[in-house]
């Protein structure tokens, strides 16, 4: 066997070495190509709770407005109940209803201020 000359063993290093910085590359570029992909996913993920995030946020805002809507509608009906009972106990003399005439001027002339005046004195005597 003849033994390889300086020449050939420089090439044969030579192409060795370029074998290797070929290799060295490649895992380089593979690895910068996995970290992108983990990149993209984690931001993917960032998003998808960020989305969720604000959707619990607007339910929440939602479901708050609701229970101050409610919250004020049972206050009103509260008020209508308590204005209603105050109606009921309110009582109004004969004269004072719609249509109704009063005893005193049934002639249909008009009733004198003293007229008027002795009308309420009587009827707060009465109450």
């Amino acid at each position: 066997m003849q033994r390889p000359t300086a020449s050939e063993l420089h090439q044969q290093a030579w192409e060795q070495e370029e074998q290797r910085r070929r290799r060295a590359n490649a895992e380089r570029i593979a690895q910068a190509e996995e970290e992108a992909v983990a990149a993209a996913a984690a931001a993917a993920e960032a998003e998808v709770v960020a989305a969720s995030i604000k959707l619990s946020a607007a339910a929440r805002r939602q479901q708050e407005e609701a229970q101050r809507l409610l919250q004020q509608q049972k206050a009103r009906e509260a008020a209508m109940r308590e204005a209603a009972a105050n109606l009921a106990d309110l009582k109004l003399p004969p004269t004072a209803r719609w249509g109704a005439v009063s005893s005193s001027n049934v002639g249909g002339a008009p009733t004198s201020m003293a007229d008027i005046f002795a009308s309420q004195m009587q009827e707060e005597e009465v109450n």
